[in-house]
């Protein structure tokens, strides 16, 4: 039949199979939260502070994205993109900042 260091192999290439295809995995990929807008949505401040382990109102989220955008030069009213990690991007994805 099968030498054991064949089935060891085997057992291997199954166990990192369903490891890449395991859909909580695929679950934790970033997306997008919010896209432009004057101030943050309460459902991007939540996705926030269950992301990070806080309990930040909105208004302080936003306090933080206007630090950032002052940091790396960016006007107050510039619009990009909030994601999941954390990550602040332009709206064609480029990375400006992070949250932490």
């Amino acid at each position: 039949m099968f030498s054991s260091s064949t089935l060891l192999f085997l057992v291997v290439v199954v166990v990192v199979t369903l490891l890449l295809l395991d859909p909580i995995t695929s679950a934790k990929e970033k997306h997008v939260l919010q896209t432009g807008g004057h101030t943050m949505q309460k459902g991007t401040a939540t996705a926030l502070n269950k992301e990070f382990n806080k309990n930040l109102h909105p208004r302080e989220w936003g306090r933080k994205l206007e630090k950032m955008k002052e940091n790396i030069g960016l006007e107050n009213d510039h619009h990009g993109k909030i994601w999941s990690n954390g990550d602040y991007t332009d709206m064609d994805g480029n990375f400006l900042g992070n949250f932490l």
